[in-house]
């Protein structure tokens, strides 16, 4: 069952997503994210089994009809599966949405 809620407060937008899996293997995930102006900042935490969690603080516009975006990730220890001492990343990205059928 997954559960989101957006709220505006002083001109930002406040997302609060809430997923709970069918299957028991899967961990619950809750999200918190605020943003403005293509400036976003999120909360992340995984709990049961898969356990941890995580900032993301990113901005993303479009260019030229293609949405462009860059954020830098931090996780804590739990979800460095690779040292066990928590990791930051910097992720760009480009996309193009179109449409097969009208």
């Amino acid at each position: 069952m997954n559960k989101s809620a957006k709220l505006m407060i002083a001109g930002a937008v406040l997302s609060m997503v809430v997923a709970t899996p069918a299957m028991a293997e899967i961990s619950a995930f809750t999200a918190i994210t605020v943003e403005k102006n293509g400036f976003y900042g999120k909360y992340g935490t995984f709990g049961d089994d898969f356990d941890g969690d995580y900032f993301e603080f990113g901005y993303g516009t479009e260019i030229g009809g293609f949405d462009a975006g860059v954020y830098i990730l931090f996780n804590d220890k739990d979800l460095d599966l690779e040292t066990g001492d928590g990791t930051e990343s910097i992720v760009f990205s480009i996309s193009k949405s179109f449409s097969l059928m009208d």
